[in-house]
C-alpha cells in the first residue's frame, strides 16, 4: 500500500496488482496486465512533477514522463508500456531493479560497437528486454541481469570472446554520466580513485569497491554480485579496460598497472589482456583487483577542476539517494546538505523541501527513531570527514560548505566529532 503525505490523495485503480512506492511518495504506479496505471494528484495542482519523481520514474523505465501533468479536473492518467519494459516495472516492483540496477548511458558502449560491427543494435536491446532509446536519458537505470544478457548476447552474434575490450573502446566518458566527470575533475590519481570508491553506486549497484595500500602499492578492489553466467567475465573485462583507460586520461599519459587480479579462470590465449593492460595477471581470485604505484596514485591531474569535482559530488549523492527509496531520512539528510551553504536549516525550511508539514515530519522522525537535530549532526559529521580529506579543501571553505559561522566554531565541532582536530585527521591520509 502506498501511503501518500497529508494534501496528497492516493487514487485506487481497478486492477492493480502490484504498487511502487516512489522518493517523492506521490506516484502510485499499479500493474494491470499489459498495461501500467500511473497516478498523481497534488493537492496544489498548479505545480509541476517534481524532478525526483521524475527521474524515478525514468529508472523505472517509464518514457511518457511528460503524460504525468498536474491535471485540473482529471487527475489520473492510464497508458500502456511496450511489453520489453515491463521488465524493469516488474524487478522494481518485487524490490530488485534498485538493488541491482546500471545506469542505461553504460549501455551505449554496446550499441555503439554493434552497429560499428553492422548489427542491428535496437533490435538486439528490444529481444533482450531493454528499451534503446533510454540509453540517451540521464537518469533512466536499466535492470542489470538484462544488461549482462545483452552482452552476452552480441558477444553469441559477432563471435568475439574478448568482447569486453571493445566496447570499452567504444565507451565514452560521458557515458557514466556525473561520476566520469567528476573523477577526471580530480586532484589526483588517489582522489579520483577514492571519489570512484565512493559513488560508483549511483552508475552500478551491484559493484563496492575497496582500496588498500600495501608495500608501495595502492589496490582498488571489487566485489561483484548479480553476475549470470558468461557475464562475469565480459563485464570484468569492460571494467578495467574503462578504469585504466579513466586513469590514463586523467594523467594525460599512459599508465600501467602493477598488477591485475580477475576472478574468472585463466583463458586459453590472454594476449589480449596483456596487449590492452601491460602487466602482471592473475585468475581465479577471490577479488577483481587493480594495482598501482602509489608514486603514479599520488600524481596530479592535468584537468583538475575543484567546482566542477564538487559538482559532481552533488549529483551523484543526489542519484544515490533516489536510489534509497522513499525513505524519509534519506530524503532529509539531502535536503540539509543542499541548505548547509546557506546555513544551518530550520526544520521549516527542510519540511517545505520534502512535501510534510513541519508537525508530520518530526513525527516521521520520531518514528525512526531520530529527530532533525541529530540529523542536522549527522550530515554535518559524514560531510565534514570527507571534506576534511581532501587535502585540497580549506577549513576556511569547508566551514562555510558546513553551514558554520566561522572556523573556530567548525574546529570546535570537529574535534568534539572526532576526537582530533581537523589537522590531525588530514594528516592520516596520503598527500
Amino acid at each position: 500500500m502506498v501511503v501518500l503525505p497529508p494534501g496528497h490523495e492516493r487514487i485506487r485503480t481497478a486492477r492493480t496488482y502490484r504498487h511502487v512506492e516512489l522518493v517523492s511518495s506521490r506516484i502510485t504506479i499499479g500493474l494491470s496486465g499489459g498495461t501500467v496505471n500511473c497516478v498523481y494528484r497534488h493537492a496544489q495542482v498548479e505545480n509541476p512533477v517534481p524532478d525526483r519523481a521524475r527521474r524515478q520514474l525514468q529508472q523505472l523505465g517509464v518514457c511518457s514522463v511528460d503524460l504525468l501533468q498536474p491535471l485540473q479536473r482529471n487527475p489520473a492518467k492510464l497508458w500502456s508500456i511496450p511489453p520489453m519494459l515491463l521488465n524493469c516495472v516488474q524487478a522494481n516492483a518485487k524490490g530488485t531493479a534498485m538493488s541491482s540496477s546500471i545506469l542505461a548511458s553504460v549501455g551505449r558502449m554496446l550499441w555503439r560497437y554493434l552497429e560499428a560491427r553492422g548489427v542491428d543494435a535496437d533490435a538486439l536491446f528490444k529481444r533482450n528486454g531493454l528499451d534503446p532509446s533510454l540509453i540517451h536519458e540521464s537518469y533512466t537505470r536499466y535492470p542489470h541481469r538484462l544488461l549482462c544478457k545483452a552482452v552476452v548476447d552480441a558477444s553469441v552474434i559477432t563471435r568475439n570472446e574478448n568482447i569486453g575490450f571493445d566496447l570499452a573502446r567504444h565507451y565514452n566518458l560521458l557515458d557514466l554520466n556525473a561520476l566520469g566527470v567528476a573523477f577526471l575533475s580530480s586532484g589526483s590519481l588517489i582522489e579520483a580513485l577514492r571519489r570512484l570508491q565512493r559513488y560508483e553506486a549511483a552508475v552500478s549497484s551491484h559493484l563496492k569497491f575497496s582500496i588498500t595500500e600495501s608495500k608501495g602499492l595502492i589496490h582498488l578492489s571489487s566485489e561483484v554480485s548479480d553476475m549470470p553466467g558468461d557475464a562475469a567475465y565480459l563485464m570484468e573485462d569492460v571494467r578495467m579496460s574503462v578504469l585504466v583507460d579513466l586513469c590514463c586520461l586523467g594523467l594525460e599519459r599512459s599508465l600501467d598497472p602493477m598488477e591485475i587480479a580477475f576472478t574468472y579462470p585463466k583463458r586459453k590465449t590472454t594476449g589480449d589482456h596483456y596487449g590492452v593492460f601491460r602487466c602482471p595477471l592473475k585468475f581465479s581470485q577471490p577479488l577483481s583487483k587493480i594495482s598501482f604505484n602509489i608514486a603514479d596514485a599520488r600524481c596530479p591531474f592535468t584537468a583538475v577542476n575543484r567546482a566542477l569535482a564538487i559538482s559532481g559530488d552533488k549529483i551523484l549523492e543526489g542519484m544515490i539517494n533516489d536510489l534509497k527509496g522513499s525513505d524519509i531520512i534519506s530524503q532529509v539528510k539531502l535536503s540539509i546538505t543542499d541548505n548547509l551553504p546557506s546555513g544551518t536549516p530550520s526544520k521549516n525550511e527542510i519540511a517545505k523541501q520534502v512535501f510534510l508539514s513541519v508537525r508530520t515530519l518530526h513525527r516521521r522522525l520520531a518514528d525512526e527513531g531520530t529527530n532533525f537535530r541529530k540529523l542536522v549532526l549527522e550530515v554535518r559529521k559524514e560531510l565534514a570527514e570527507k571534506y576534511v580529506a581532501d587535502k585540497d579543501m580549506s577549513l576556511a571553505e569547508i566551514s562555510y560548505m558546513l553551514g558554520f559561522t566561522d572556523i573556530s566554531s567548525f574546529y570546535r565541532s570537529f574535534k568534539q566529532w572526532t576526537g582530533v582536530s581537523p589537522a590531525s585527521f588530514r594528516d592520516t591520509f596520503p598527500a
